[in-house]
């Protein structure tokens, strides 16, 4: 029996989890370029939580409904494959009162995916409803590697046509 070695994932992932993440097809996988909101306006350790992790900081509502616990997707740090879907998110905090204090000048990193596992969306969920999704499982004390593979996207539309 060949015995495996694995890089670690994030150690807030249950091992049940890990082991779906792992099963379901995500690989180690450069893609490139690739998109994410920053919506504390910062290129840092926030900017790249996991959606558990945003749950566990407070950052967003632990909604079971809406971020299921025992769904792979919970658990990793959604990238988009074009900038469209950003900035639309972005649109969208800055249409309500509450985000649009809470998070002023959210902006859209671009870069590449590396140190964790990566799978786009739809290879594991046909049905899925964003086809641009990709799930990035980041690997245990890697984040700050990763900041140098992304960087702030200039001024765009979606700036200018959300400013009050």
């Amino acid at each position: 029996m060949e015995i495996k070695e694995y890089k670690e994932l994030n150690p807030c992932i249950p091992d049940n989890i890990k082991k779906d993440i792992r099963e379901c097809g995500a690989k180690e996988e450069i893609k490139e370029p690739v998109y994410r909101v920053a919506k504390n306006g910062k290129k840092d350790k926030v900017a790249f939580f996991s959606t558990y992790e945003e749950i566990l900081e407070g950052i967003l509502p632990d909604n079971e409904k809406k971020y299921p616990k025992n769904k792979v997707i919970t658990y990793s740090t959604s990238v988009y494959l074009d900038k469209k879907p950003c900035e639309k998110f972005i649109k969208c905090l800055k249409k309500n009162v509450a985000t649009k204090e809470t998070y002023p000048h959210p902006i859209i990193l671009q870069g590449r995916t590396t140190n964790g596992l990566v799978q786009q969306t739809i290879e594991r969920e046909p049905d899925y409803t964003d086809k641009l999704h990709v799930d990035w499982w980041i690997f245990k004390g890697e984040v700050e590697e990763v900041f140098e593979n992304f960087h702030e996207l200039e001024e765009t539309s979606y700036e200018k046509s959300t400013i009050n």
